[in-house]
């Protein structure tokens, strides 16, 4: 099985995400990007932000109203709730936010 080298998420590749036959997700990686956080496009042409925290398991963290930057703070604010241990010590170390600033 080949590994896919992970590209940071980009502002122009949400922008320019069209609606396909199936709903399909674009992942944010790269030294920078959040583990787990992704962007899922569906049929109806809605993008919803996503953080995927454990195997199988997933949680909503915003919709495309949030902007990328919003979406990355939100999701590690969110790994901190959620994720194991093994995948916080992953994550880059970030500022704690107030609730009313996401």
């Amino acid at each position: 099985r080949t590994r896919e080298r992970l590209q940071l998420l980009t502002v122009k590749q949400i922008q320019s995400a069209k609606p396909r036959e199936k709903a399909y997700e674009i992942r944010d990686g790269g030294p920078t990007g959040v583990p787990g956080l992704l962007l899922r496009v569906n049929p109806s042409g809605s993008k919803n932000y996503f953080l995927n925290y454990a195997r199988g398991k997933r949680i909503k963290v915003g919709s495309i109203a949030l902007t990328l930057t919003q979406a990355r703070k939100a999701a590690r604010q969110t790994s901190e709730v959620t994720m194991l241990p093994s995948i916080k010590r992953r994550l880059p170390q970030v500022e704690p936010m107030e609730p009313d600033q996401i």
